[in-house]
């Protein structure tokens, strides 16, 4: 739970910070890929 939450914590930063179109498709991917392998 720990790691979720700290990849979910850098994730929001990196879309806070940047708002482009490639970096919140990226952010998306990470995002499914990390929850599928569970």
């Amino acid at each position: 739970p720990l790691f979720a939450g700290s990849l979910l914590s850098i994730i929001r930063t990196l879309l806070d910070q940047t708002r482009q179109d490639e970096m919140q498709i990226l952010g998306c991917q990470t995002l499914a890929d990390f929850i599928f392998n569970q």
